[in-house]
């Protein structure tokens, strides 16, 4: 599965890139909203793990851009915060159509079984995540 990881913080992009990519998925990186849109145009994704709080275009921008545009709307956008965490946000995430919405930070029993339940992939275990 094609996963873009955004996040504007080098060590969080890495840390969950390297754990997704050590369990067979192909991921791309993104450092923001606007890199992530114009990565995924260029070459589609199956799913995208997001941040919130980004320069250039937060995850909230994004989450707006992605939901409308028909393509990319195929592919479910889960939000991955450290700042964003009261119920209120969850509620504003569900207003954007976001498919998901964890907490970082999550060790490897959170995101890989929410990645592979919103991506559809049927072989993963299910997560204990709230849907968003």
């Amino acid at each position: 599965m094609r996963v873009l990881v955004v996040d504007d913080d080098d060590a969080s992009r890495y840390l969950m890139a390297s754990l997704l990519a050590g369990h067979g998925h192909e991921v791309v990186e993104a450092r923001d909203g606007r890199e992530a849109l114009e990565a995924a145009r260029s070459q589609p994704v199956d799913i995208v793990v997001t941040d919130i709080l980004m320069p250039v275009m937060d995850g909230y921008t994004l989450a707006r851009e992605w939901k409308s545009d028909p393509e990319l709307a195929k592919a479910p956008l889960l939000f991955y915060t450290a700042s964003y965490t009261e119920p209120a946000d969850r509620r504003f995430a569900e207003s954007l159509r976001v498919d998901g919405f964890f907490v970082k930070p999550q060790g490897p029993a959170l995101p890989l079984p929410l990645v592979a339940e919103r991506s559809g992939d049927r072989s993963a275990p299910p997560s204990c995540a709230p849907r968003a």
